[in-house]
């Protein structure tokens, strides 16, 4: 038994160093402000089971599907990385829980000023992201999308997926009609990506 606990201890802390690696490359130029320092806060808060399949392996898939999709769009991707991190840390289970989004925005704005270094704008649009990133709401804004998008590529860890008709980014929308999903795992965030 406790072999299978020590078992399980080690991937949680695997996954953890890789996310905090994929977060250490992609913070660069940032005043007052750390993607490990706000990972490892969210870490200690969340809610959600962290190896379940809304946990911490889920958002570090999201984190880089989200990177991917900034990059080939030319989006920022503060909100994007931040929302990856924060959208589902504030879930009950991982099964039917509405409100989680909402939890998670509520959440963001408690952490905000010593952990969110962000403009009125971009807290907006993490907000609006988190809220209603299970059920979309009309929105022109396109890095809210690409937050959306960075989640819905990964619905192949539960089995299905990804329908091109969901997906509002082009490259989400590419990626999906030619069953192109190994473009995100081989996918490696740039060391020297700006945020």
């Amino acid at each position: 038994m406790m072999v299978n606990g020590g078992k399980y201890k080690k991937h949680v802390v695997l996954i953890c160093v890789q996310a905090i690696n994929i977060i250490s490359t992609n913070n660069t130029h940032m005043n007052d402000f750390s993607y490990k320092k706000l990972y490892q806060k969210i870490l200690c808060d969340c809610t959600v089971n962290v190896k379940g399949v809304h946990g911490v392996s889920h958002w570090v898939r999201v984190l880089k599907n989200g990177i991917y999709i900034s990059e080939k769009e030319h989006l920022p991707n503060k909100v994007i990385m931040c929302f990856a991190l924060l959208h589902d840390s504030q879930r009950l289970n991982d099964d039917e829980d509405p409100m989680h989004g909402r939890r998670a925005a509520e959440y963001a704005l408690k952490i905000r000023k010593s952990y969110l270094n962000m403009s009125d704008e971009e807290f907006e649009q993490l907000q609006f992201a988190c809220v209603y990133h299970t059920h979309s709401e009309n929105t022109e804004d396109k890095v809210i999308h690409a937050c959306w998008d960075s989640d819905r590529l990964d619905l192949g860890r539960v089995g299905i997926t990804p329908d091109p008709c969901y997906l509002n980014t082009l490259t989400a929308r590419y990626i999906a009609e030619h069953e192109l999903f190994h473009l995100l795992e081989d996918f490696k965030p740039d060391k020297g990506l700006l945020i």
